[in-house]
């Protein structure tokens, strides 16, 4: 300050002096052992005016006023905003003693302006009988300060104040002119891209049970306006609104069916205001990083910062978004049953490092600690268990889709993430003798000691108990035996040619003059038709016997064997005989 030309080296520092001196006499302090450069009170208007318009830098004073000591009370300068947590768990206030020593040293004009990082250390920490200053605390409120002051500076060697507003002072008058209902649109949409459909299926924003599918598909995981929710760390309890869009569903509102297929996301009202002010900084620089007009007025460096400022921004809206989102209620068998069976989790906070790309992930992640999924990975459920679950007392038979609908439905039981997991449980089942699995298309049932096959779930497979399996006389695989042809009998289900009957007794049937074999040839439909239309031509009135000949190496005509058996249904009451030859060749 002796450069100044205006400052009186002898009068003015004796004056100077005399204010600290007065000060530390008036507020002694044990762990005081020298004046320090933040011993002058900035916080007395004289001394601010002897420091700014006495020495004609009267633009100073408002820097002052903003950054380090704010004259107007409830409206803290950024300095006391930084000190205000240290303060309260009974440290010092250092971004105040900073910011006042950088200040001191930001008067002067030219290359002497400001101070370097050790010379500013140096001249705040201070000694103490127990212990003293922290260089690592005061060199985050440094680095706090510097982030939040509108007109603090630093070059990489130096800080010091400007009478400009820096970029933060920029930043921060243009997001006053972002509205919060612009922030809330940004936050919305936002929303949208954060949670994605993967193994759950997020619904935005219902507020009536009919926006809240019913059914058995992926689980829900509805996600509730903040406007229309939000619960602070206290509530527990699921509130009215999710407990109405967890027992009700559809216009009428109903009772849900599907209630253990659906889960809630509530926001935190501690962070939502935060949340929408990080929306408005992020929109503010977007307003300013994209016009040509207002980016020429930095400089090039500045345009780099204001560019990393914008990105980094973007960052903390979304981290500020899965910040608030926090709260999930999920059903579980262990809930109170007048609270629609809903407990509450919190969601770990995702930080900066370790911000997932889609939280959906996320919630899973939780409900798979929890429980209350099951992945892939998974070991499968114990038959025994399912059933005890998702069978009612004395039911005895029930669809395998039945069964997939039972895990949307009861709360006991976990989502199925994967139908791996069922398919794997229906093995465990027949392998244990819990049910008997039978396929209605093909009519087989399968038990313990048949050979495996593919565990289909939908309706036209079922499960049954053993012993109503034993009732309906189902045809195990690989133990059910054709009845014997009763001698004597009819022939009923014998195909053999030597069945054929004499050939006088066919013309006495037919007539003279009419084929006794039609033949058709090509693809199915092709050689279908070319039959038919002979059987057209002779007014032919039924077909003893019919024989398909299949020849292929592909998978296709595998299918055409196979979709054969779908014709037997089809036919009506009767008795058939079906005789199969299957020549295979493997090539040596």
């Amino acid at each position: 300050m002796a450069t100044i030309p205006n400052f009186q080296r002898t009068r003015g520092a004796l004056r100077l002096l005399a204010a600290a001196v007065r000060r530390l006499w008036r507020h002694p302090d044990s762990n005081t052992w020298l004046i320090h450069p933040h011993h002058i009170d900035l916080g007395q208007q004289q001394i601010v005016e002897d420091l700014t318009s006495r020495l004609d830098r009267a633009k100073f004073k408002q820097v002052c006023e903003a950054d380090i000591v704010s004259p107007q009370l409830g409206i803290p300068a950024h300095a006391a905003e930084v000190d205000e947590p240290l303060v309260a768990g009974g440290k010092l206030p250092y971004a105040r003693r900073l910011g006042t020593t950088i200040f001191l040293h930001s008067l002067t004009h030219g290359i002497a302006s400001g101070v370097e990082a050790p010379e500013l250390m140096l001249a705040t920490l201070t000694p103490a009988e127990f212990g003293g200053d922290d260089p690592a605390i005061v060199q985050r409120s440094l680095e706090r300060l510097y982030a939040r002051a509108w007109f603090l500076e630093f070059d990489g060697f130096r800080y010091r104040f400007k009478t400009e507003p820096s970029l933060n002072k920029i930043v921060e008058d243009e997001t006053g002119s972002i509205s919060v209902t612009g922030a809330k649109s940004e936050i919305d949409t936002r929303i949208r891209t954060i949670w994605r459909a993967g193994y759950l299926k997020p619904q935005f924003f219902p507020v009536m049970p009919n926006d809240l599918d019913d059914d058995a598909g992926k689980p829900k995981l509805a996600i509730i306006h903040y406007d229309a929710l939000k619960i602070g760390a206290a509530a527990t309890e699921p509130p009215e609104l999710v407990q109405r869009l967890a027992q009700h569903a559809g216009i009428a509102e109903s009772f849900r069916t599907y209630a253990n297929n659906v889960l809630f996301l509530v926001a935190d009202s501690d962070q939502v205001e935060q949340m929408v002010n990080e929306a408005r900084r992020y929109l503010a620089l977007e307003r300013i990083t994209t016009s040509a007009e207002r980016m020429r007025e930095f400089a090039d460096d500045q345009q780099k910062k204001l560019r990393e400022m914008r990105q980094a921004a973007e960052l903390n809206v979304r981290v500020a978004i899965t910040k608030t989102y926090r709260y999930l209620f999920y059903p579980s068998a262990d809930g109170p049953k007048d609270a629609a069976f809903l407990r509450r989790e919190t969601v770990p906070p995702q930080g900066q490092g370790d911000t997932n790309p889609d939280q959906v992930n996320v919630i899973v992640r939780l409900l798979h600690n929890l429980e209350k999924v099951r992945t892939s990975d998974d070991n499968p459920l114990p038959a025994a268990y399912v059933k005890g679950k998702a069978w009612d007392r004395n039911q005895v038979d029930m669809s395998t889709e039945d069964l997939r609908k039972a895990f949307a439905r009861k709360v006991g039981l976990p989502l199925l993430l994967d139908v791996n997991q069922l398919q794997r449980t229906i093995e465990n089942g027949v392998k244990t003798r819990q049910w008997i699995y039978y396929n209605t298309r093909d009519e087989w049932a399968y038990d313990e000691d048949s050979p495996p096959t593919f565990w289909e779930i939908g309706d036209h497979t079922r499960l049954y108990a053993p012993s109503e399996a034993e009732r309906l006389q189902l045809r195990i695989k690989g133990k059910w035996q054709p009845p014997a042809p009763t001698p004597g009998g009819d022939g009923a289900g014998s195909t053999t040619p030597d069945d054929e009957p004499p050939e006088d007794l066919l013309i006495a049937v037919i007539g003279a003059g009419r084929p006794t074999q039609m033949t058709g040839t090509g693809v199915p439909a092709q050689a279908f038709q070319q039959v038919l239309d002979h059987c057209g031509e002779h007014d032919v009135a039924a077909v003893r016997r019919l024989t398909l000949s299949f020849q292929g190496i592909s998978r296709s005509h595998a299918d055409s064997l196979a979709a054969i058996g779908l014709a037997i249904p089809q036919l009506g009451k009767a008795q058939f005989g079906i005789t199969l030859t299957l020549n295979i060749q493997f090539d040596a």
